[in-house]
């Protein structure tokens, strides 16, 4: 129901609750959905290309991710090649020689959800209130505070394992007999 046809606005921190007036009748002149076809096919139609944009964006983003701590790991492998060969050349095994960098993609992996997450917090604060205005008393700090776990546990996991694969992909040359 539009703001714009109810009475008697309410405003909790949850959202808005309006009054019902003594007679219902007044807060709904006609419901057609005929006439907002056209409006709902729109609205679905943004929802779904917004979300499909979210996901190409998504995306690229952990490739970008994969492709920074790759070659981040990269060079250190690179200017640690030496010591690879000799490690080698002695027997160390294949994952004794893994192992360093494997931490190393892990390391880079949680530091960045650390730094990411600092910056959102602040700007979310900052932002908080007048996004509140903008989204009709949506309260995002409320809001973060309920998926925090469950977002921070997806943050590690993901950038753990794009870490892990990173550095999995970094090692393969130098490690191949």
């Amino acid at each position: 129901m539009p703001p714009s046809t109810m009475k008697n606005p309410i405003c909790i921190s949850t959202g808005c609750v309006y009054k019902l007036s003594k007679d219902r009748n007044d807060l709904i002149e006609k419901v057609s959905y005929s006439k907002n076809k056209q409006v709902i096919d729109q609205l679905f139609y943004i929802t779904s290309s917004v979300e499909k944009a979210g996901m190409i964006v998504g995306s690229a983003l952990i490739l970008l991710v994969i492709l920074i701590t790759f070659n981040t790991i990269k060079l250190t492998i690179f200017s640690m090649r030496e010591e690879i060969t000799t490690s080698r050349l002695v027997g160390a095994s294949n994952w004794f020689i893994r192992g360093p960098f494997l931490v190393q993609g892990i390391l880079y992996a949680l530091f960045s959800v650390v730094i990411f997450d600092i910056i959102f917090v602040i700007s979310a604060f900052f932002l908080s209130s007048k996004l509140q205005v903008l989204f009709l008393d949506f309260n995002l700090l409320a809001t973060l505070k309920h998926i925090a776990l469950y977002l921070g546990i997806g943050q590690v996991g993901l950038t753990v394992f794009c870490g892990i694969v990173s550095s999995f992909l970094a090692t393969r040359k130098y490690l191949k007999t």
